[in-house]
């Protein structure tokens, strides 16, 4: 019995290519939203009003995502003054690991490679 193995090489190289192609989606998808959150954020430091307190979740996404706490001050809910140095802290995190974050595809949330 032969085998071809140009059909076999073929679906290998296909298989490969969708699965890169969905991490670079997933990569590319929890970029904008890093970099959405960093603009609110950096929104709500110039001066916009935050009626639905988002600066919350907020807050606390940067803090689990990036393992960088904030030095705001808080309550049982929450912390509700981000710093200018949070923001600094967090976008200059970003750009050193903006390639390793991705969206989890059990969670749905942002995680980071290790």
């Amino acid at each position: 019995m032969k085998i071809n193995f140009k059909p076999v090489t073929l679906i290998l190289i296909l298989f490969t290519l969708l699965s890169c192609g969905s991490t670079v989606k997933s990569r590319n998808e929890a970029q904008k939203e890093f970099e959405a959150k960093l603009a609110s954020l950096n929104s709500f430091l110039n001066g916009e009003p935050d009626t639905s307190l988002r600066i919350i979740g907020t807050i606390s996404f940067f803090e689990k995502v990036t393992g960088i706490m904030s030095e705001s001050d808080g309550s049982d809910i929450g912390k509700f003054n981000p710093t200018k140095q949070d923001y600094l802290n967090w976008q200059q995190w970003y750009e050193v690991n903006k390639t390793k974050i991705y969206l989890d595809s059990d969670t749905g949330k942002i995680a980071v490679k290790q």
